[in-house]
């Protein structure tokens, strides 16, 4: 009882929580450097519509155990914003209404490669013309090549979970990098492995809806592979070594939603582990790492693992216990 007292205070004093209070912070003085670049970002399957031939497109469509729609009230993704017709429009907008200097936007690898080794001459000249229609607007072109969605067949041999199919991944990188590279010079290899991994293969509420810690963790290390081996294979491509390739992590601050429950500590450990530090660690030059007691026993020397960038997304701060819901609707604890 007395070790776990200390761990418990050991952990107080070892991570306090950060509390944000806007009010005493000074913003006066805040300038951003020359050359920064205010933009937005899309996901393909989120704005252009008509995408039928991916892993979302499926889930859509389908039932949990209890016959549920998995997507609430049954939606779809549909037409969405029509962005794959209107982007000369929506282009438009983002230079005249927002004033974004750069734009951010996945290539839909379903419709690129519909079926495996045959790859859309269409779809490729599609997304060509949207990076001439950025260009031509002042704005800079940033390319994200896996945002959440891969084509059925990819999905159908195990996707990201079976390390022999990330050579699918590395083919298709290439042949996009030799149609845009000489435009393009900022790549992002996978939109947040975090969730894509945590979701589908953890809590099972993303395609393909496993709930398995040990696919989990085989599904973010084949991530980090993949990112390494296209990371790679691009910088030794003609025009690679003027291009930056990175990843976008999101980052939760997780802390314990009773500060003085060792279970609660001990979930927020774990996770910022298998979330945060798994990944950050590789980065830097460290093994790739996910410990979770009798869960989760990952440590691989991953070769490659350089980066050039890492996209931050925030979202939230994160206070947790082992008894919140873990299935949709999620309920967020919070303090006043």
């Amino acid at each position: 009882g007395l070790a776990l007292v200390a761990t418990v205070w050991r952990l107080h004093r070892l991570y306090p929580e950060v509390r944000w209070d806007w009010s005493r912070i000074d913003l006066s003085e805040l300038s951003f450097p020359d050359g920064f670049l205010w933009g937005a970002a899309t996901a393909a399957h989120q704005v252009e519509g008509g995408n039928t031939n991916n892993n979302w497109s499926r889930w859509e469509l389908s039932t949990d155990e209890s016959g549920k729609p998995r997507i609430h009230n049954g939606q779809r993704s549909g037409s969405a914003c029509e962005h794959y017709t209107r982007y000369p429009k929506d282009i438009e907008r983002m230079r005249d209404e927002l004033g974004l200097g750069s734009y951010r936007f996945s290539l839909e690898w379903s419709r690129i490669e519909p079926e495996e080794g045959r790859f859309d001459l269409d779809a490729i000249q599609h997304y060509s013309d949207v990076i001439d229609e950025v260009i031509a607007a002042g704005i800079t072109p940033m390319v994200t090549l896996h945002h959440f969605t891969h084509p059925l067949w990819f999905e159908d041999k195990g996707s990201f979970e079976k390390e022999e199919n990330l050579h699918y991944f590395v083919r298709f990188s290439e042949r996009m990098f030799s149609e845009y590279g000489e435009r393009v010079k900022l790549w992002c290899t996978h939109n947040e492995p975090g969730p894509f991994a945590t979701m589908g293969w953890g809590m099972g509420v993303f395609p393909p809806g496993v709930r398995s810690p040990k696919r989990l963790g085989l599904v973010l290390t084949n991530l980090m592979r993949s990112h390494c081996r296209v990371y790679a294979a691009l910088k030794a491509m003609p025009g690679g070594e003027n291009a930056q390739i990175g990843l976008v992590k999101n980052i939760f601050q997780f802390d314990p939603w009773r500060r003085w429950n060792p279970a609660h500590w001990a979930l927020t450990r774990s996770l910022e582990e298998v979330y945060n530090n798994s990944i950050l660690r590789l980065f830097r030059g460290e093994p790739f790492t996910i410990r979770v007691p009798g869960l989760m026993n990952v440590r691989e020397e991953i070769p490659g693992a350089e980066l050039d960038f890492i996209g931050l997304n925030y979202y939230s701060h994160l206070l947790l216990s082992p008894l919140m819901p873990t299935t949709p609707p999620f309920k967020v604890l919070a303090r006043p």
